[in-house]
């Protein structure tokens, strides 16, 4: 998806909203024996100026296949917010872009990335076990 800022501001307007389901390259899951479903992005833009844009991103997908410890089938939905940049200068911590269109794809994988929990697990596997409960001196 791309946000048009050339045509926003040629409009007058400074912020907007944007939602849409999202097909994430296949190897983008860092969890083995699982995929990323369902994903829908979403979130607000503000033009701070001509050269720098905010972005409220919102990421919400589900993550299935096999829990790490048992390999049972197993899925979570997970929910994801950040604060990101866009600049149309040289940066190390924001994005870039042309000034004119931001292309979301590689923020949104970016962000997809960062997003994901370190091992997938089964409702029993999240379940504390009597043994956790023990207390060592």
């Amino acid at each position: 998806m791309d946000i048009d800022i050339a045509k926003m501001l040629a409009r007058g307007e400074e912020e907007g909203e944007f939602r849409y389901d999202y097909a994430p390259p296949e190897d983008i899951c860092l969890v083995p024996l699982c995929r990323l479903e369902n994903v829908r992005v979403s979130g607000k833009f503000y033009i701070l100026n001509e050269g720098c844009v905010r972005v409220e991103l919102k990421l919400e997908y589900r993550l299935a296949g096999n829990c790490s410890f048992c390999l049972e089938e197993t899925a979570e939905d997970i929910t994801w917010e950040n604060e990101i940049y866009f600049v149309d200068e040289q940066s190390d911590e924001d994005y870039m872009f042309d000034g004119r269109r931001i292309k979301m794809d590689s923020a949104v994988n970016e962000e997809l990335l960062l997003s994901q929990p370190g091992v997938l697990l089964c409702e029993k596997d999240r379940q504390p076990s009597d043994e956790d409960d023990s207390t060592e001196y």
